[in-house]
């Protein structure tokens, strides 16, 4: 079930932005007030429907954190749901830096329990968006990849 958004336009806002200077299209295949946000992209004759779950990307938790660690908190879902003909995609925005952090899917199913959030650090992410993909992870294969819009 979608929850519904809070302050999430500015992220979708950023996405969209993205894909279409990547020279995609974009179509809502549901109602953008809803998360996670469901697209369909396209160009030519290649289209993707995309179900993305997308927080900001911030540092901490406090003290009792690495001082490197940076996270999404996840609220509004009890898990990342599938959906058959759709790639799901969740993801990170990193205001400071401006790049996303893309977390694997697969690595994050089942119940996501009390107060969940999904890990990354400092060292994961881009100097700038110019430097363009990193690769970060505590499990192998690596399960967060950074880039830049």
């Amino acid at each position: 079930m979608a929850a519904r958004t809070h302050r999430k336009y500015d992220l979708l806002d950023r996405i969209v932005q993205s894909i279409n200077d990547d020279g995609w299209n974009v179509l809502y295949i549901s109602d953008p007030a809803f998360h996670p946000f469901r697209l369909k992209i396209y160009r030519e004759n290649e289209n993707h429907n995309i179900r993305i779950y997308i927080w900001n990307l911030t540092h901490g938790g406090g003290t009792a954190r690495p001082a490197d660690e940076y996270r999404v908190q996840i609220t509004g879902v009890d898990q990342f749901e599938a959906e058959p003909g759709c790639k799901t995609v969740i993801l990170g925005w990193w205001e400071e830096g401006g790049v996303f952090a893309g977390f694997d899917f697969t690595k994050h199913t089942g119940a996501l329990g009390f107060s969940p959030s999904i890990q990354s650090t400092r060292r994961s992410l881009p100097e700038s968006p110019y430097q363009w993909f990193f690769t970060f992870g505590k499990r192998q294969p690596r399960d967060c990849n950074c880039f830049s819009p």
